[in-house]
């Protein structure tokens, strides 16, 4: 008995200590003192206010989070325009910070896994750069890395094809430093070709950016990460069925295979979009059910841009060979050019 009153009077103690220590507190606070009250609750709400206001900039930065109204306020402040990097803010502007470009280094990658008794894989990789200030004549240069494989009762077989190419004032020049002998014996490698009246729609096309309404879909990010040294922004866009039409790099992807059906309802868009520029850096499309031939098949395609409207130099090879197999050099044409221009201004000074 004597035990539990000698328990409940340290219990007493101990809750007059904690009242105290509490009490001692509120005494030294500034909110005791009821002058500096209203300073103390205004700073009270500027701090929370302060709390409230970084943490929708980060959710709007890191997250991509839209918050109508305060979106709007943000991006119209210039120190703070890059804070909302919203799919909603951002993407109707791309197209409009695309129209100042007219050349960039390109890296374009295609895979095509397909499936079946005659399955195989197509890695395709070109590396270059391309110029389309004159949409009437787009230049460009690069170069190819391909690998076919397949697997058959015969056991695995692969074919590797490396070259070269210049696309300029309208003419394609082909070289190969790699072709396997077994597809086409005619081709002989280390020299240029020409190939005449031909304009290669796969490079041509590639200076076309997406060009599309991103309010008519669903569109969301997946944050903030470096690319090549840039900060960027991911986003998806979930494209239907319907709109696969407005996808230049699915345009691309069937000047490369004209026979793909894409089977599925709906397939995804990755944009990259640089932070301070709000440039596409990077897009692409992953289809995971396409059929090729009447082949079931999964297709990667991508592409990468860098150096944005630097001044390239492209300049046709001096010496290739027709599809004729007539050799040609290009002094000599280029000798009867400025002789027949020559003749052209004596007669107009005349």
């Amino acid at each position: 008995m004597a035990k539990l009153k000698t328990d409940t009077v340290d219990a007493d103690v101990k809750n007059t200590k904690n009242s105290s220590f509490f009490s001692d507190m509120y005494k030294k606070s500034s909110f005791s003192d009821k002058s500096k009250r209203p300073k103390v609750i205004v700073s009270f709400v500027v701090l929370v206010i302060f709390v409230v206001v970084i943490a929708l900039f980060f959710v709007m930065y890191n997250f991509g989070v839209h918050i109508p109204g305060v979106s709007n306020v943000v991006d119209s402040i210039p120190v703070l325009k890059n804070l909302d990097r919203s799919s909603q803010n951002i993407l109707p502007k791309t197209y409009v910070a695309d129209q100042g470009i007219h050349s960039y280094k390109y890296n374009v990658d295609f895979a095509l896994t397909s499936s079946g008794s005659s399955g195989g894989n197509i890695n395709q990789q070109f590396n270059g750069e391309i110029d389309f200030s004159n949409p009437k004549n787009i230049t460009s240069q690069s170069s190819l890395n391909e690998k076919f494989s397949s697997t058959s009762s015969s056991g695995a077989q692969s074919l590797l094809i490396d070259g070269n190419f210049v696309e300029n004032n309208k003419q394609f020049f082909i070289n190969f430093s790699k072709f396997p002998s077994v597809l086409n014996a005619g081709i002989k490698t280390g020299q240029w070709i020409l190939l005449p009246n031909l304009e290669f729609s796969f490079l041509s096309q590639l200076e076309k950016q997406s060009n599309i309404n991103y309010s008519n879909f669903n569109t969301y990010s997946e944050g903030n990460s470096i690319l090549n040294g840039t900060v960027v922004t991911h986003y998806v866009i979930v494209i239907p069925k319907k709109d696969y039409a407005s996808i230049e790099l699915l345009s691309l992807l069937k000047s490369v295979f004209n026979n793909i059906t894409i089977d599925t309802n709906s397939i995804d868009l990755n944009e990259w979009v640089g932070l301070t520029d709000n440039r596409i850096y990077q897009e692409s499309v992953t289809i995971n059910k396409a059929i090729v031939s009447g082949t079931n098949a999964k297709v990667y395609f991508g592409a990468s841009m860098t150096s944005f409207n630097t001044n390239y130099s492209f300049s046709n090879p001096t010496t290739y060979i027709n599809l004729q197999g007539k050799r040609v050099s290009s002094s000599s044409s280029s000798n009867s050019s400025k002789s027949s221009s020559t003749s052209k201004t004596s007669s107009s000074k005349k």
